[in-house]
């Protein structure tokens, strides 16, 4: 909520390392400084009109620095004016909320607001003020006995509203309101022996389904590419239809063309493509990788961590493809078996050094709705890891 300039004064911290002036209302010229220069332009998006010598921001000239100028001088008139209109403002909104108020109020002792009984959150149904209200009485005002996560933007409540509805409701700084995941996310399901045996070999085929088709929505769908740069096990949610959702999107990227989409490394640690450590250029490939680590993890019950390294390895020669399978299931059934086998040859295949040689992920979720090539279950069993990455995807 910063406005106006930023100060010149910062170009004497000599001593400033990085900075971050995004989503905000800053305008003018930016401190003549090495730390400004050479900032990306991610530090100053969003803005009402910053300039400077930054890639993808506008160069400043006379007129924008004399206009900032100018609208310093007219702060003393400002200073009289503003207080005149906010009490004008706080007037108006003042008798607004008192006639809706009573409006509803009447509406409700005449009997016209009813509940609907369709879903509350569908747009021609949806009253913002109702369902919020809702969402309070039901967590008793977002008490800690309703939360059921903490995350880093914020915690979340599980609500159970009128008709039946549950819903997730996450705490931030405005409100947002989620569909209420009830098996949670995979890890956690993954992380007890009991939920691991609960999902057999054609429930975790869906879950790689369905991550794999929600990234290539992402990646192919959208009207500017999104990239989701922290996908992991953690953020694979389960409803209780066992129907997979990607979530957390607090580090996702638009990837518009005309930017060179350079970043800083962030991720989680494990999920991370390899040369996102060195290049630190964001592309659709590294959510490939991404993908690829998860739907090891689908099969293997377990991060495939050691796997992975045992790619570049002579030992992974002696890897069989039986043993690389999750032991709290058996082994698949002749039915399913070549979809297992596909799907583990197409998650080493994303998982590739070269970003240029993973497939898209509208190439995997194509391939996996097909279910790829066929294969007996004898063979299969015993396949190492070598022979399953010669597999064609």
């Amino acid at each position: 909520m910063l406005s106006g300039s930023i100060p010149p004064s910062f170009q004497e911290m000599f001593s400033l390392q990085s900075i971050d002036f995004s989503y905000n209302a800053l305008e003018g010229p930016l401190p003549n400084s090495k730390s400004f220069q050479k900032a990306p332009v991610e530090a100053f998006i969003n803005n009402k009109g910053l300039c400077g010598e930054v890639q993808g921001l506008r160069p400043c000239n006379a007129s924008s620095i004399s206009h900032v100028d100018a609208k310093k001088g007219h702060r003393v008139v400002i200073l009289i004016i503003l207080p005149v209109l906010v009490a004008l403002f706080l007037l108006f909104v003042i008798v607004g909320i008192s006639f809706i108020y009573y409006q509803r109020r009447g509406n409700i002792e005449k009997g016209v607001l009813k509940r609907s009984s369709e879903n509350p959150f569908l747009i021609w149904n949806y009253d913002g003020m109702a369902v919020f209200e809702d969402i309070l009485e039901a967590t008793e005002g977002f008490d800690d006995k309703y939360c059921i996560d903490i995350g880093g933007y914020g915690k979340v409540y599980k609500a159970n509203l009128p008709m039946g509805l549950v819903v997730a409701v996450k705490k931030l700084h405005p409100l947002k309101v989620y569909e209420y995941m009830e098996w949670g996310s995979f890890s956690s399901i993954l992380s007890n022996d009991e939920g691991a045996a609960q999902l057999d070999w054609n429930l975790r085929l869906k879950v790689i389904k369905g991550v794999a088709h929600a990234l290539s929505y992402l990646h192919h769908d959208c009207t500017s590419l999104i990239v989701h740069r922290d996908l992991s096990s953690n953020n694979v949610l389960l409803n209780s239809e066992l129907e997979a959702s990607v979530s957390d999107f607090g580090i996702a990227r638009l990837l518009m063309p005309d930017s060179s989409n350079w970043t800083m490394l962030v991720g989680t640690y494990g999920y991370i493509a390899p040369e996102l450590a060195y290049t630190m250029r964001v592309i659709e490939k590294s959510d490939v990788y991404s993908f690829g680590v998860v739907a090891l993890e689908v099969r293997m019950g377990r991060h495939p961590g050691k796997l992975i390294s045992s790619l570049s390895s002579p030992n992974g020669e002696d890897t069989l493809l039986k043993d690389m399978l999750d032991q709290h299931l058996s082994d698949p059934k002749a039915e399913v078996a070549q979809e297992v086998v596909f799907a583990m040859s197409m998650a080493l295949a994303c998982i590739r050094s070269d970003p240029n040689s993973r497939p898209t992920m509208h190439h995997v979720a194509q391939e996996l709705s097909v279910g790829g090539p066929s294969f007996s279950l004898e063979p299969f069993l015993v396949l190492t890891l070598p022979q399953l990455m010669d597999l064609k995807v």
